[in-house]
Order: C-alpha cells, then sequence, then structure tokens
C-alpha cells in the first residue's frame, strides 16, 4: 500500500544544512529508494519517514513510501520476539502470512524500516538495506536480513555489524512548530491542565517498553519538596491496530486517576502532536522515559525545555551524565521548577545541541552518505 509523506519546503530548514545535503544528493538524483514500514506501525519509525522522504523527493530523489499491512499479528509477534518479548516459533500460522508478504523490488534500493519488514527484503535486483529503530535482540526472521546492511540508531542496540545513524527531529513536524503563545495555553488547557500551577511533562510512544510509572515516581520525589501543587503530563501515543495498547491506555487511565495533579494525554482522545508540541513548551522540565534511543529528550530540549533523565543515549549526547535513582531526578526536577534561570540556560544549550545534530537533516545526510 502506498503512503503519502506530505511535502517539505528545503528553505524552510538550516540554509547550510540544505546547501551540505543538495551537494550530496546532486550525484544520486538517478536513484529510486523505496522505505518500507508495516503494520503494526512502529510510531519510530513513522516519525523519522515522514521527514526523509519527503526531504529526499524535494531533493530530486525519488523516494517512495510502502506500506506491508497483511499478516499484523505474525508481525506483532516477531517484533516481540525480537525486542525481548515472548518467543515466537515459525510453525505459528500468523507468523507464516506475515513471511508470505513481498513487495516488488522495483527501486534502487529497498528499506525495511523495522523487524515488522522483514519480508520486504526478500527479492533481488536491488540493494537491500534494514533500519532499526530501538533495542533489537537476535531471534526468529533475522535470516531475511542475510546479506543486507542494517542501519542502528546505537551501536549498543544490536548485536551485530550495522551503521550507526541516531534518530533526529524534524522541526517542521507539528510536534515541533513554533506555536504563538496564546495557542500554547488554549491547547494546554483544553487538554486538561491548569496555568496556574506549574507543569512538567513525561512524552512516551505505550507499549511493552514504556515504563511511565518511573516518572510517576520522579514526579512524585520532586512535589515532596515543593510546589504541591506540580503537575505531571503523561502524554501517550498509542497503537491504534493494536489491542493491547488499548488495554494499557485504560490501565493507565485508573493509575492516574488516584493520583492528584496527573494527567493522561493521550492521541486517541484527540490530542495529538499539537496539544504535545504546546505542553512540552509550557513545562517547567520534562522527564525523560527510558525507551528506545530517548527522541523525546531531544524534542524537549529543541523547545528550550530543559530534561531529567536516566543513562541513556539521548541522555549521553544531549543532557550529561544521567542518574538512575528517582530520588535524585526529583531533586534535579525540583531545582529546574524553582529556578526558572537554571531551567532557561539547560533549555538554550539542550537546543543548541540538537540543532547542531540531532535534526532530520543531520539524519538525511547519514542516509545519503550511505546509500552513495
Amino acid at each position: 500500500m502506498p503512503i503519502e509523506a506530505g511535502a517539505r519546503r528545503l528553505d524552510a530548514y538550516d540554509a547550510e544544512a540544505v546547501s551540505e545535503l543538495r551537494a550530496l544528493a546532486a550525484p544520486l538524483r538517478a536513484l529510486t529508494v523505496k522505505f518500507v514500514t508495516a503494520a503494526p506501525f512502529a510510531p519510530a519509525a513513522v516519525d523519522e519517514l515522514r521527514g526523509v522522504v519527503p526531504i529526499l523527493q524535494a531533493l530530486g530523489i525519488d523516494a517512495r513510501w510502502r506500506a506491508l499491512t497483511d499478516g499484523v499479528a505474525g508481525a506483532r509477534a516477531i517484533g516481540d520476539a525480537l525486542r525481548g518479548g515472548e518467543a515466537a516459533t515459525d510453525d505459528d500460522p500468523a507468523i507464516a502470512a506475515w513471511r508470505a508478504q513481498r513487495v516488488e523490488h522495483d527501486a534502487d534500493v529497498v528499506v525495511a524500516c523495522g523487524p515488522e519488514a522483514l519480508p520486504a527484503l526478500e527479492g533481488e535486483g536491488a540493494r537491500r538495506v534494514l533500519r532499526l529503530h530501538g533495542r533489537v535482540g537476535d531471534g526468529p526472521a533475522w535470516e531475511l536480513a542475510n546479506g543486507a546492511s542494517v542501519i542502528a540508531e546505537d551501536a549498543s542496540f544490536v548485536d551485530r555489524e550495522a551503521q550507526v545513524v541516531a534518530p533526529g527531529v524534524d522541526p517542521q513536524s507539528p510536534r515541533h512548530l513554533e506555536l504563538p503563545l496564546r495557542n500554547i495555553g488554549h491547547l494546554a488547557r483544553g487538554a486538561g491542565l491548569d496555568l496556574e500551577h506549574p507543569l512538567t511533562v513525561a512524552v512516551f510512544d505505550l507499549d511493552a517498553d514504556a515504563l511511565p510509572e518511573d516518572a510517576v515516581d520522579v514526579w512524585r520525589a520532586a512535589r515532596r519538596r515543593g510546589p504541591g501543587v506540580l503537575q505531571l503530563a503523561l502524554c501517550a501515543r498509542v497503537a491504534h491496530n493494536d489491542e493491547r495498547a488499548w488495554h494499557a491506555i485504560g490501565e493507565l487511565n485508573d493509575y492516574a486517576n488516584d493520583l492528584d495533579g496527573v494527567h493522561v494525554i493521550a492521541d486517541v482522545a484527540g490530542h495529538g502532536d499539537g496539544v504535545v508540541n504546546a505542553v512540552q513548551r509550557l513545562a517547567r522540565a520534562a522527564i525523560a522515559v527510558d525507551q528506545g534511543w530517548g527522541l523525546p529528550t531531544a524534542e524537549a530540549l529543541l523547545k528550550g525545555t530543559p530534561v531529567v533523565a536516566a543513562p541513556g543515549p539521548a541522555t549521553k549526547a544531549l543532557v550529561g551524565r544521567g542518574v538512575t535513582a528517582a530520588s535524585e531526578r526529583g531533586q534535579r526536577l525540583h531545582a529546574l521548577v524553582e529556578d526558572p534561570g537554571l531551567a532557561a540556560e539547560q533549555g538554550r544549550d539542550g537546543a543548541a545541541k540538537v540543532r547542531e545534530r540531532f535534526l532530520v537533516t543531520r539524519v538525511v545526510r547519514d542516509l545519503l552518505g550511505l546509500l552513495a
């Protein structure tokens, strides 16, 4: 199934970065690249392609996005198994149906985005690439990637030879566009937040790896130090075609209902990218949830919002030393809430690092280098 990725204006990005991209793309304009995702769609892969595909097209490269939509149960089983969940077996009819899917190799390069899209690599005539988001271990179906180039977000995320391309934020996404102050307040108020009380935020994709309870522990530790009216917004993105995610959002709502000052802001309730954008901008500080590379850390910092985080790739690159103990992160959060000058300084420093190294234009630059 073809996916329309939309369009991007190159002049909306940094002029120096775009000039470099034009130079890298010029000798590759005869290239055709097919990116393939698979249901249930990994949000990280979708986020990346929403920026990468339109930019490549604007550079004159024939970039297409296709989706595998059959064999959802098998794709989910394989994805779970390779991410450390329940083991999958090849004699499962659902996995057999998933494996039977094919993508026409009518491009110079076929990129399978995530283990769920591995059947896209079955075919001849194209260079084959597997792009991985988050940690992926050994397990079933890896043989489908034999002979393919593997691109991981971090060298520690996969136990085999891989090129590393860290993720990046697209400042032209609705999730990151500049917002007038009036709109920020309107969107946050519509999500149930009290504009009179300070706010912290945790953004995450609701799946088996997300641990929003840890963010609650950090918030509790900060609130014990004061102010007692500190709010926590748990911004959750739900996999719409995964019944387990619907069950999880129900549990999360039940959990939050017993906590005064905690608000669940979910896309399934109509609170999409624009609301998350507003809440990240309004928050005094953000709490990183340990999930994948940690792109929400970069997203918050780009908006000038400082982040407290446990150790991880994004923390190391953008924040410095991470702290494992929730109590110590709560102490840091309290300091940021109480000292706007400190928060502004850390937010500015983090935003500069994101603009320098972790925007989508750098992702496109790295991919062009690998495709050359």
